[in-house]
């Protein structure tokens, strides 16, 4: 017959087994929940192995066990749908970021990026090519000849970059290969906002040419103001008290929080990054100073707007047409490239998939010529 003793050497065992497991499993699979429970479980180990320092350990055990069934409780139930996942061999898991000034970056080189559905069907297999500036390749560079040409600049975020696409397949390639005497540079990247667009023109890079262009929709608002788990570590902008725009470091967070539901549900019941108000007025004013810097450097800004859906719009007087009046008003030109009437009545041929509201090749297409139309001949 085992021992009291006994007894509890094999259950602080068994704990610490548990505890490990669950520890790689967590590192393997980027899980907060795992990790918290793989702490949870190595100070139940430590509780009942341990008769020093006991009651610090029960006290440690209770908070963290409470924190992961809180974690795991909201991660089961998290009203966001993910239809699609990346293949975890592909390179853009892998080896596709890197951390710059402005936030995280591609590496330079050739990576695939293969989504799949919840059933492992494959969504889009593409390859990106990203120059050694750490921005995607456009190929197919026309042969000007000393002609005179336009050269533009496309910031936005992965609508531009082009994600689920080929290299020719972009909006900035449809430009470049559409337009008379036309040559792009796609500053583009997945998750971006206009505050990382902003942080590039006024970086040492300083864009040259003729046209900055920038496609943006209503719901880079809250990436400017620093919500969402992707924003960690990306440039950080806020409006002083006299309305000013001023840089303030970069957004917070670590690769714990940025993928934590209890945390991002903290954010939501704290207003973190102000009232969807504050949001969308720190959203204009990024916009607004990336029209100044255009304006000192001699170069025109142009605006391709795609409409949120009528939802998105909670508790405040903003609402699509508004934004682009107010952008109107700024003396910026606004195009509506939301490719219908409304965003809910976009037709599918417009995105990737019905799993992936990307743009679809079509959709870059189009929009080009929108923009094409409006260029001086």
């Amino acid at each position: 017959m085992m021992t009291k003793k006994t007894w509890g050497v094999l259950s602080a065992a068994i704990a610490l087994v548990a505890a490990i497991v669950a520890g790689a499993l967590s590192l393997h699979e980027k899980n907060v929940s795992l990790m918290l429970w793989s702490l949870g479980l190595l100070w139940l180990a430590m509780t009942i192995g341990l008769t020093r320092g006991r009651n610090v350990f029960l006290f440690l055990t209770s908070l963290t066990v409470s924190l992961a069934i809180a974690e795991t409780v909201l991660t089961v139930f998290s009203p966001i749908k993910v239809e699609t996942h990346f293949d975890p061999t592909s390179g853009f898991v892998n080896d596709f970021w890197f951390k710059s000034d402005i936030g995280p970056q591609p590496r330079p080189g050739q990576h695939t990026a293969r989504s799949l559905d919840d059933k492992d069907n494959v969504v889009y297999d593409v390859i990106y090519s990203i120059g050694t500036d750490g921005f995607r390749i456009t190929p197919g560079k026309v042969a000007l000849d000393g002609r005179k040409h336009l050269h533009i600049n496309f910031f936005g975020c992965s609508f531009t970059f082009g994600e689920g696409l080929q290299d020719n397949q972009s909006l900035p390639y449809f430009a470049q290969q559409d337009g008379k005497d036309v040559e792009v540079k796609n500053y583009g990247v997945s998750g971006y906002g206009v505050h990382q667009a902003l942080a590039i023109m006024q970086s040492d890079r300083k864009p040259t040419g003729e046209i900055n262009f920038l496609l943006t929709a209503p719901w880079h608002a809250d990436r400017s103001a620093c919500i969402p788990s992707y924003a960690a570590g990306t440039p950080r902008y806020r409006l002083a008290p006299n309305g000013e725009l001023v840089r303030d470091g970069f957004c917070g967070g670590n690769a714990i929080t940025k993928r934590s539901a209890l945390v991002a549900s903290l954010k939501t019941l704290l207003h973190y990054g102000g009232t969807q108000d504050q949001q969308i007025a720190l959203y204009l004013a990024i916009i607004k100073q990336m029209q100044a810097i255009s304006q000192a450097r001699g170069q025109s800004f142009v605006i391709g707007f795609i409409k949120a859906d009528q939802d998105f719009f909670q508790g405040t007087n903003w609402s699509n047409e508004k934004i682009m009046d107010t952008l109107r008003q700024d003396g910026i030109k606004v195009i509506d490239m939301t490719l219908a009437p409304t965003s809910e009545q976009t037709p599918m041929m417009y995105f990737l998939s019905p799993l992936d509201k990307h743009p679809s090749m079509q959709a870059n297409k189009a929009r080009a010529d929108l923009l094409l139309r409006t260029l001086p001949h």
